[in-house]
């Protein structure tokens, strides 16, 4: 642990856990989110996540009429930015759903790869032509990662991600 992390005096077990707790409860939630537009950031948009000392925002923009995207996950503890997930690329609106599904079943089995979705054993990796792929850089953890996921239907590609992050500390 960084002299850093430990002046703040929390675990990355602590910082991890929020970040699935907050993921479940935003994008891939099966309830209704809110989602908040980001003045300053002109078609941007987030989803807030807070609890005690920590705040998680899961910001985003994609143009109307395009199916590329980019946004960022940042961590906060105590004000401090402690961690963060970049990410951008493209999906047709028709690999969404699944994408959701499997980021969801991953988070909620508490796995991460890449802060993206993983190939589970009984897990929710192909579903009626649709298969998710995503591959994690060489030793990539929670504190440093990198990758690219993507999804094919019946074998063509309708959309990919590429991302990296980690520990800000």
């Amino acid at each position: 642990m960084t002299q850093e992390l430990k002046d703040l005096d929390i675990t990355i077990a602590q910082i991890e856990e929020i970040f699935f707790e907050s993921m479940l409860a935003g994008y891939v939630s099966n309830t209704r989110v809110k989602i908040k537009k980001i003045p300053e950031m002109p078609g941007y948009k987030c989803i807030e996540f807070i609890k005690g000392n920590l705040r998680v925002v899961d910001a985003f923009c994609a143009r109307s009429g395009s199916n590329m995207s980019y946004g960022f996950t940042t961590i906060w503890y105590k004000g401090v930015p402690i961690w963060t997930m970049h990410y951008g690329g493209q999906y047709l609106k028709k690999g969404i759903p699944f994408l959701k599904a499997v980021l969801r079943q991953t988070y909620e089995q508490v796995h991460f790869r890449g802060g993206r979705g993983a190939f589970l054993k009984n897990g929710i990796n192909s579903f009626k032509g649709y298969q998710y792929i995503n591959k994690v850089s060489k030793n990539s953890d929670f504190l440093e990662f990198s990758g690219m996921e993507y999804i094919l239907y019946k074998g063509a590609q309708v959309g990919f991600h590429n991302y990296f992050g980690g520990l800000m500390i």
